[in-house]
């Protein structure tokens, strides 16, 4: 029942990653919301690192600690896009606590995945 709430919810038209605006509205995305200091968030971002990702987009999101960002990446491995629009996103995907991770298709949400 969670699953069929969550899905569809549309993305924002398009964020900021890398320093560029990049739309949301196109392909497979998978937006890994994460906290730099949580290990949580170390393991989950060092198995998906380990993941052929083909077509889909990886857009790391941080949820404090912006200036920690691009170490966590480096650190785990994980390549993906970096971006500071998580106020934004997060008035679309509502969520406690990281990790998290929301995967769109088209710019609208297909899963959510908690931890």
């Amino acid at each position: 029942m969670n699953a069929s709430r969550q899905s569809g919810l549309k993305a924002p038209d398009s964020i900021t990653v890398d320093g560029q605006p990049t739309s949301l509205q196109h392909g497979n995305i998978f937006l890994f919301f994460y906290d730099p200091e949580c290990m949580h968030c170390d393991a989950a971002a060092r198995r998906m690192s380990k993941l052929k990702w083909k077509d889909t987009k990886v857009i790391a999101i941080d949820t404090r600690m912006p200036q920690f960002a691009a170490d966590f990446l480096r650190d785990t491995g994980l390549r993906a896009g970096a971006s500071h629009d998580g106020k934004v996103l997060r008035e679309v995907f509502k969520f406690i606590d990281p990790p998290y991770g929301v995967a769109l298709q088209n710019g609208h949400q297909r899963a959510a995945i908690v931890n």
